[in-house]
């Protein structure tokens, strides 16, 4: 939406330079501004509920991943060693947690490119 708001300031500012009508330039200067200002406070709010997204993600699946290791047999804690096992959780966890900071950076992409 951003992106819409600062092309159209932009166009404002074209048509005052290129066909001199009087008051685009005061009307792209405060368009602008509010684009700015906007930017400005939207952008830490979308970060903020991204990450927070992202963490609510990753605590679900870790407890369901403990969940899932108190309710296993203890046989399979004594045929498989503790490191191995903590091991591949953590890179089991840390891949899950890359494709979805991934898949948040394609969404915006993807956001961005269809509003421009």
């Amino acid at each position: 939406m951003l992106n819409i708001s600062f092309s159209y300031a932009l166009k404002s500012m074209v048509d005052y330079f290129i066909y001199k009508t009087p008051g685009s330039l005061s009307h792209a200067a405060v368009s602008l501004m509010i684009v700015i200002v906007f930017g400005g406070i939207l952008l830490p709010v979308v970060i903020y509920q991204s990450n927070k997204c992202e963490a609510l993600i990753m605590n679900q699946l870790r407890v369901r991943l403990f969940n899932h290791f108190q309710k296993m047999p203890i046989r399979y804690f004594e045929e498989h060693h503790t490191g191995d096992t903590l091991a591949r959780v953590n890179k089991d966890i840390n891949a899950v947690q890359t494709a979805i900071t991934s898949l948040q950076e394609f969404v915006a992409l993807f956001i961005r490119l269809a509003m421009s």
